[in-house]
């Protein structure tokens, strides 16, 4: 009876301690993996990331990744961001406010506490991507740091400025970490249209004399005074030259290369010795600038062109170098001109 007793014994006091184990190991992993307390109020600006007190209450932002710094700046008129150049010119960004737009829209998938461990795991230690917002007048800022993209169920995980855990969450319409000047503005080559110039002249290969040598001249027609361009050798119907240039001067850039190395110097080099072809543009200030336009090519040093046909595009012998993806140059044949 005595042994009966002594088994019932060891297996109450087995199945007391099992659950002392299960609870101590509970509240461990309970504490390890802890989500940060949040207030009700904090829950619901958490519904969004960028919620529209942050972006109303900034007028600055600075992107930054591996591609380098952009800024941007609110216009307070038109609540809309534009991008400050290096000349500290504005130019409109479509791409970043819709991106903006789509940050304000994301919603929170999970909040992991922010230990060391969590943060080298989601690259939140030395962030792949950043956006700084600040507001000039209180000179407060509000941070959003970028870890890794999680491609399998297209989400990212990111820190904010003041707020506690790691923030898993929707992706939005494009990674920060890849996003180039090319993405931010619709870059062109050309920043102008016909109606900004008194001169063309088009040159092929580098020959020193000019195939086309346009001017834009007032001419009577039909009793009423109408600019029409001329060329010193030839005469075209004023459809066939807009339609060219107008083709041409639309080009937008696929890449963008704002700096450059000794290798790329080198290539960049031989394209302003023999270029395929050369434009050279009078605005109506009278300004000059010089368009070189370089033949095909599939491969540019420390440039992720995979294998595709590129020509580039440089003005002014300066930067940024533009990449314009085509499959030839056929745009500038000359037999379209009638």
């Amino acid at each position: 009876m005595k042994e009966k007793i002594n088994n019932k014994k060891f297996f109450s006091n087995l199945i007391i301690v099992g659950f002392i184990l299960v609870t101590v190991g509970t509240i461990y992993l309970s504490e390890d993996l802890k989500i940060p307390e949040r207030t009700s109020s904090e829950l619901i600006e958490e519904i969004q990331i960028l919620h529209k007190k942050i972006l109303a209450d900034n007028d600055q932002l600075t992107l930054i990744n591996s591609k380098g710094e952009f800024r941007f700046q609110r216009n307070a008129q038109t609540d809309q961001w534009e991008f400050v150049g290096d000349d500290k010119e504005f130019k409109e960004s479509s791409f970043i406010n819709q991106f903006l737009n789509k940050m304000s829209e994301i919603k929170i998938k999970n909040v992991i506490e922010s230990t060391k461990k969590n943060l080298e795991a989601f690259s939140l230690d030395r962030p792949m991507g950043q956006l700084k917002f600040y507001n000039s007048a209180t000179k407060q800022n509000y941070n959003v740091n970028f870890g890794i993209y999680n491609s399998i169920d297209n989400s990212m995980f990111l820190t904010i400025s003041g707020k506690k855990g790691i923030y898993h969450v929707e992706s939005a319409n494009a990674s920060v970490e890849t996003i180039t000047l090319a993405d931010i503005i619709e870059t062109k080559p050309f920043n102008f249209n016909l109606n900004d110039l008194v001169n063309i002249k088009f040159y092929v290969g580098d020959s020193k004399t000019p195939v086309l040598d346009l001017s834009k001249k007032a001419e009577l027609v039909e009793n009423a005074s109408m600019e029409v361009w001329r060329d010193s050798k030839k005469e075209y119907t004023k459809a066939s030259i807009e339609d060219f240039f107008n083709n041409i001067f639309a080009l937008r850039s696929a890449k963008v290369l704002e700096s450059k190395n000794k290798q790329q110097l080198a290539l960049l080099n031989d394209l302003i010795k023999s270029p395929e072809y050369k434009i050279s543009v009078v605005n109506t200030k009278g300004q000059i600038d010089i368009y070189l336009i370089g033949s095909v090519i599939r491969s540019f040093k420390d440039m992720s062109l995979n294998d595709e046909p590129y020509y580039v595009i440089m003005t002014n012998l300066n930067y940024p170098v533009h990449f314009i993806k085509a499959p030839d140059l056929s745009l500038f044949n000359l037999e379209q001109l009638k």
